[in-house]
């Protein structure tokens, strides 16, 4: 009689880093549907034709973009949606390496500049290595203010946004740290509470005078 044998399936362990690593804390909730992304005037036939692989196909080339400018002006929705690609690629970037074959499928679909793959691998998973929070950082423009309790303002198309990855090398959009004692306003307004003190001071040292004599 045939001996009955149970097969044992080993576990591959893939190296992997921290939780809150690799689901970074974003600032908004996401979607459980897609967001419509419009592909242009010249492959919105096909869009109609095959809406999903036109629709990924579009934001693949926003990300690629994004990656390789690290600070890129869109439209609000497709700012928003690939924000969430850009995000989930780092993530599974920092999470499997780049020996792990569906991540590489992954970057290969998403970055069609090929040398952008060395660059998420080697220099932004290092970046991002310690973050605890989102990757990225999305500004509205202002070219338009919005009640975003409103379906019909917040579904203008024409909202702008500004998404940059962190740590890029540009200057920073909201610099909380600028030195204004240069701004003439500013020594004026100094100049004048100096003399006002100035002032005080030497019509207390009169009274005091008058009050000894």
């Amino acid at each position: 009689m045939p001996r009955l044998v149970i097969a044992k399936w080993r576990r591959i362990r893939f190296p992997t880093t921290k939780v809150e690593k690799l689901m970074p804390q974003m600032p908004y909730v996401i979607p459980d549907k897609p967001i419509k992304v419009r592909g242009g005037r010249n492959i919105e036939h096909l869009r109609r034709l095959f809406p999903s692989q036109m629709r990924l196909i579009s934001i693949a080339r926003s990300v690629n973009k994004l990656i390789d400018e690290e600070r890129v002006e869109f439209s609000y929705y497709r700012g928003y949606e690939v924000r969430n690609y850009t995000e989930r690629l780092i993530a599974e970037a920092m999470r499997y390496g780049d020996c792990h074959i569906p991540t590489m499928e992954l970057a290969n679909f998403y970055l069609q500049d090929k040398t952008l793959i060395h660059k998420l691998f080697k220099v932004l998973v290092p970046r991002f290595m310690n973050y605890t929070t989102s990757f990225t950082s999305m500004y509205l423009l202002s070219n338009r203010d919005f009640d975003w309790s409103d379906y019909k303002q917040r579904s203008y198309v024409n909202q702008r946004v500004l998404i940059e990855l962190k740590g890029n090398p540009y200057p920073p959009l909201l610099n909380h740290d600028l030195k204004r004692n240069n701004l003439l306003h500013n020594i004026l307004l100094s100049q004048v509470s100096r003399d006002y003190y100035m002032n005080k001071t030497n019509h207390h040292n009169d009274e005091i005078l008058k009050e000894q004599d």
